[in-house]
């Protein structure tokens, strides 16, 4: 009689130090095996692909980014392509924007239809600010990191906003809020429903 040999699972197998969603993009801590591993469930469940960057969590929730919206776009025969532009001075007024504040425009096209999908993508000076006051308050709360003296609490706090879009590239994480979110009202994804973007997202 064969003896057959037992195949590893997918637990077994997933290597996070390799994987693209090891980070949580809106706290900057490494997630655990068994989050990724749901996370990949997840994304299957919505034709995405989270080993392609599809996906990523977002304060522990599953989150879709932009190379995700647009793949997702992407699937359809009558998608016809996005324009990305800097946000006007009327609308940048309008907004309440103030000079370091990085905004843009993006437009999506399906053939057939004259008007474009249009969406906006803002990054502020004061969310990274209270980006960073947050992280250094929930660092301070953990009792994993204590005893730490202040310098040792600010390297941390710097090393998890190394992991964070706006606050390492805000003007180019702008530009993905605009994508994302042009892509996803011109393509919603079937029984996705994601909660408000209140806090700093991709």
């Amino acid at each position: 009689m064969t003896q057959e040999i037992a195949q590893p699972t997918a637990k077994d197998t997933l290597n996070l130090h390799m994987f693209p969603a090891r980070v949580d993009a809106g706290e900057g801590a490494e997630i655990t095996q068994a989050a990724a591993l749901a996370l990949l469930v997840w994304a299957e469940s919505y034709g995405l692909d989270a080993w392609a960057g599809h996906v990523c969590l977002m304060y522990g929730k599953p989150y879709v980014t932009m190379p995700g919206a647009i793949a997702n776009a992407s699937k359809h025969p009558d998608y016809a392509g996005c324009a990305l532009r800097p946000m006007d001075k009327a609308t940048r007024q309008a907004l309440d924007l103030q000079e370091k504040d990085s905004a843009w425009i993006a437009q999506v096209w399906r053939k057939g239809i004259e008007h474009s999908f249009e969406a906006h993508g803002v990054v502020t000076a004061q969310e990274r600010a209270q980006l960073r006051e947050r992280m250094l308050a929930n660092a301070k709360k953990d009792p994993r990191n204590m005893p730490k003296t202040d310098a040792e609490m600010e390297g941390l706090v710097n090393l998890r906003l190394s992991y964070i879009p706006i606050w390492t590239r805000p003007g180019m994480q702008a530009q993905a809020r605009a994508v994302r979110r042009a892509h996803l009202l011109a393509y919603p994804i079937r029984g996705l429903e994601e909660a408000k973007e209140d806090r700093s997202t991709p």
